[in-house]
């Protein structure tokens, strides 16, 4: 019963971490993606 139980614990850390990193990729992305558009607002002007 332990053993299964500490697997799930290892398990949910892991995935806790991986989410962190994926909302830091989100994030990231989303900086991005705000860039770009000025980028193409800027190249519309010209």
């Amino acid at each position: 019963m332990m053993e299964k139980q500490d697997k799930l614990i290892k398990e949910n850390t892991e995935l806790k971490v991986r989410l962190e990193e994926c909302e830091k990729v989100r994030e990231i992305n989303q900086e991005m993606k705000e860039e770009m558009q000025e980028i193409k607002k800027q190249n519309d002007m010209l």
